[in-house]
């Protein structure tokens, strides 16, 4: 199913209004004899669906709105037209329901009330509120709007004779209740200038559409123009405001209602488009009839072909739309891939940086992790040689210590290996205990430890070993006196030394 149509529309080109004044009262349309009855004109309204979007809106005329729905007949019909209605909205088509305001003179009046028609003295019309709600009452929100017809053509300048000042007003009346109903609003204003004073007033109607054209094809090829009905003398040209420019001429209707053909169908539809700045446009022709005269209530003979004229112009506007959307989808799409690389590369970049920053650390810590170690070689090289020079030096110095040292494994081996000052400390101690040790053992040879000694000894008068540097028992001094060695006499005269003991 289509979307619902909208105002604006969602493809603004050139389209085709229609009215579907199609009667049901029997009477005689066509020279074969055909009845205008209910049938015959829901098959028309199936005809305008079947255009779809080719039509961008459809006017149905009053006597739709008149269809009493309290009786069987009168329901069935209502739901007939209520169905028709429906399916020219699915097809993108906003059908308007026709209200007769007679010029902009009738007043808007009161739901059930009657007013005289000021165009035809001595008839009774509904006023324009009681049309209103009628349509609203049999088909509510099946309908898109109100399509208010026979529009001003009276001089409403009020120091003129035979003016109508009240019109505008009028319309300020008829605009809120449409609005209130929530109804778009299509006005016929063909040929107005409106440059009357007080100065112009269609602006403030705000209306969705406004019809700028409704006559023949010889004054809309060579006097195309408005009528100022104040100055009917006077040539006021075309209104800036019949044409608002591209975007929104879709408003802008104009209906051209004696086109005999085809042929000159499509010369008035070029012309419409393409140089009389329409949006929409309906051409006709009317029929004559032997009771009311010239009526629009047929589709024109050339309806196939006017509908074939403006398909060209949707299928552009829906492969220009396609073009556009893909185009942006394109774009989007490209932004996103685009958006989606530069993120990968950004991350590539981080991730490759992250990389060669760890590689670079790791090779950082490397190299010091090298300079430390070859700086902790030179030290141990260099402490190591710094011991050799000592002991080089010490071995020069004092080569007897030198050499009991390397006498004694033990202690020559503490001295190269030491390298601390605990470890120097310990080979000083290991040192002094064997040196101890060694003196002890001295002191017992020579009987001065508390160590139990050999008691016997050697007969006196005995010579004694050279060097003795022992004293026996009996020659130990008591404790607190002191001993002064007598020196001895020589025992060779020729030793004025005399012996060494």
């Amino acid at each position: 199913m289509a979307a619902n149509p909208t105002v604006p529309p969602r493809l603004i080109g050139p389209r085709m209004a229609v009215w579907g004044y199609f009667p049901f009262d029997g009477r005689v349309v066509d020279a074969d004899g055909t009845r205008a009855d209910w049938d015959w004109a829901m098959r028309q309204w199936d005809r305008v669906a079947q255009a779809g979007a080719v039509v961008r809106l459809v006017v149905a005329d009053h006597p739709y709105s008149r269809i009493d729905p309290g009786t069987a007949a009168g329901e069935a019909r209502r739901s007939d037209a209520r169905a028709k209605f429906a399916a020219c909205r699915d097809a993108e088509q906003l059908v308007f329901g026709r209200v007769y305001v007679a010029g902009g003179r009738l007043g808007l009046g009161a739901v059930g009330t009657l007013l005289d028609d000021p165009l035809r003295p001595g008839h009774k019309v509904p006023a324009v509120a009681d049309q209103i709600n009628a349509w609203r009452s049999l088909y509510g929100d099946q309908i898109a709007g109100i399509y208010l017809d026979s529009g001003p053509v009276d001089c409403t300048d009020p120091v003129r004779p035979g003016s109508v000042p009240g019109i505008p007003a009028n319309y300020a009346e008829y605009r809120p209740l449409v609005r209130q109903l929530g109804y778009k609003l299509f006005i016929q204003v063909a040929q107005f200038p409106d440059n009357q004073p007080p100065g112009p007033w269609l602006p403030a109607l705000v209306a969705d559409f406004l019809e700028v054209w409704e006559a023949g094809v010889l004054p809309y090829r060579s006097r195309f123009q408005a009528r100022d009905a104040c100055r009917p003398n006077a040539n006021p040209g075309v209104p800036a405001w019949w044409d608002p420019g591209a975007a929104l001429r879709w408003s802008r209707v104009h209906v051209v209602d004696d086109c005999r053909d085809a042929d000159a169908m499509r010369s008035v539809a070029e012309l419409a488009v393409h140089e009389r700045g329409a949006g929409t446009v309906w051409i006709t022709t009317s029929r004559q009839d032997p009771n009311l005269g010239a009526v629009f209530d047929v589709l024109p003979p050339y309806w196939d072909d006017e509908v074939a004229f403006f398909r060209a112009f949707l299928l552009k506007d829906t492969k220009d739309a396609k073009d556009v959307k893909d185009g942006k989808e394109a774009k989007e799409q490209k932004e996103v891939k685009e958006h989606k690389e530069d993120k990968e590369d950004k991350e590539e970049k981080e991730a490759k940086e992250h990389k060669e920053q760890k590689e670079e650390k790791e090779d950082q810590e490397a190299r010091a992790k090298e300079a430390k170690e070859h700086k902790e070689e030179k030290e141990e090289k260099e402490d190591q040689e710094a011991a050799e020079a000592k002991e080089h030096k010490d071995h020069k110095d004092d080569p007897d210590n030198f050499k009991a040292d390397k006498d004694n494994p033990d202690d020559f081996k503490i001295n190269q290996d030491t390298k601390t000052e605990t470890e120097r400390k310990d080979a000083k101690d290991h040192t002094f205990e064997k040196e101890g040790e060694m003196s002890l053992k001295g002191l017992e040879v020579t009987g001065l430890t508390d160590r139990p000694m050999d008691e016997t000894q050697a007969p006196e008068g005995a010579p004694l070993p050279l060097g003795r540097t022992f004293i026996r028992p009996v020659e130990r001094p008591e404790v607190g006196a002191t001993i002064v060695a007598e020196p001895v006499a020589p025992t060779n005269p020729t030793d004025p030394e005399g012996s060494r003991p």
